[in-house]
């Protein structure tokens, strides 16, 4: 991900995340492979383990950067797919991990695959080449190939085993080369009778923040939050109102410039809030225009734009939550808070959950909700003539910001 600033074009910083290839705990059966996935999803996905590989699926893979893999190539072979895209850096570590594993492993079985996500591809070669990434990848063409074994956010780990069977679906990162070491022990007869692990019963949903906690540290929360809610922090309820009153209602104008980004004006927020985790107290967003920077601390846009999101936050406070997200360690964000005092509330996301989903390919970059979940307005928040604009014509046309208005007036009668 690049550092955009609206002075010079972009400001290109290495934020590469490294995760060591075998971060794995031990404990009596060896190295441990976490699951990532929860709930509904990781027993979707744990119903895959266990079961042949559909090499149907390698149809939908094209564009290859080498070999085309086929069926009759992953015969007793291990073979490890690791989903990537060129614009979100976190998971170009996963492809080092794997390239290391690849350069060690190769000559005793293992395949390792690269799947590219559809949009971006023209940037891939460029990210093989810096990242000294040897092996396949390809295109996953109408990213069939993701929504056949359910890839939320990049990088997600798909390997099968010599016998062919998907073995495991979505595990961590650093649980990578744990898990390639134990299958590569097998024989194909061992893999064709092997039980295998399921993410469901180990409580699934790993960190991959490179080893720091997933819960929150003095005065956070911990849990992310949730749009829509109907329920404010002092126990004022209210109703939201139906979709026509949010479809009739005169938003601002879409933003064309400094996007850094895919442009998802008028659109639901592609993936959901709730999977980031506060450092500092979660905020209510019930009934709330929400703000949500991206950033990064070694950007200097990002933190240049900072003292503007927080004049922002004080100006607006009845009805907008600005929030911080980054996707660096929990450590380093807050050491720039210590020394960075500001207002408004941050939170982690190591995944990038939801900038991945929003295809940001520079930061800062800020995007402003409405109460239903919609994206009203996006750019750079360095512009803060532009977003402060912005975020009073949403706060003045938002009906669920007048409901929640009206219901708390009412409580206080």
């Amino acid at each position: 991900m690049r550092c955009s600033t609206l002075f010079t074009g972009s400001l290109l910083v290495a934020c590469l995340c490294g995760l060591p290839a075998n971060g794995a705990r031990a404990d009596d059966a060896g190295p441990k492979v976490r699951f990532e996935g929860k709930a509904e999803r990781r027993t979707r996905l744990d119903a895959m383990q266990g079961k042949p590989f559909d090499v149907s699926l390698l149809q939908n893979l094209t564009g290859w950067s080498g070999p085309a893999l086929s069926a009759d190539a992953m015969k007793g072979k291990v073979v490890v797919f690791v989903t990537w895209s060129s614009w979100y850096r976190t998971s170009h570590s996963a492809l080092k991990d794997a390239q290391a594993l690849f350069e060690k492993n190769a000559d005793k079985g293992l395949v390792v695959v690269g799947v590219h996500d559809q949009q971006g591809f023209d940037r891939a070669p460029e990210v093989l080449k810096n990242q000294g990434i040897k092996f396949p990848v390809a295109m996953d063409k109408g990213n069939a190939f993701r929504k056949a074994v359910e890839v939320d956010v990049d990088p997600d780990i798909y390997i099968v085993d010599r016998a062919g069977n998907m073995r495991y679906a979505d595990i961590t990162t650093n649980s990578l080369g744990a898990a390639v070491d134990r299958l590569l022990s097998e024989t194909v007869e061992q893999a064709q009778s092997a039980k295998p692990e399921m993410g469901a019963e180990q409580g699934a949903g790993g960190d991959e923040s490179g080893g720091e906690p997933a819960s929150a540290g003095a005065g956070g929360d911990g849990s992310g939050v949730k749009i829509g809610g109907t329920t404010t922090a002092s126990g004022v309820s209210f109703t939201l109102p139906e979709a026509s009153a949010y479809a009739g209602a005169r938003w601002p104008a879409a933003n064309k410039t400094n996007l850094s980004a895919g442009d998802f004006q008028g659109k639901k927020l592609p993936a959901e809030l709730g999977s980031e985790t506060f450092i500092t107290p979660k905020p209510d967003v019930a009934g709330k225009v929400v703000v949500i920077d991206f950033w990064a601390t070694w950007c200097p846009p990002c933190r240049a734009a900072m003292p503007g999101l927080d004049k922002l936050s004080k100006q607006f406070a009845d009805d907008v939550v600005v929030i911080g997200i980054s996707d660096e360690k929990r450590s380093v964000v807050e050491g720039f808070l210590a020394k960075n005092k500001h207002s408004y509330p941050q939170a982690i996301d190591p995944k990038g959950t939801v900038n991945n989903a929003l295809q940001i390919r520079g930061i800062p970059h800020a995007i402003v909700l409405s109460t239903d979940g919609v994206v009203r307005w996006q750019g750079h928040p360095g512009e803060i003539g532009k977003l402060s604009a912005a975020v009073g014509a949403v706060v003045r046309a938002d009906p669920g910001v007048a409901a929640r208005k009206a219901a708390e007036a009412e409580a206080k009668k």
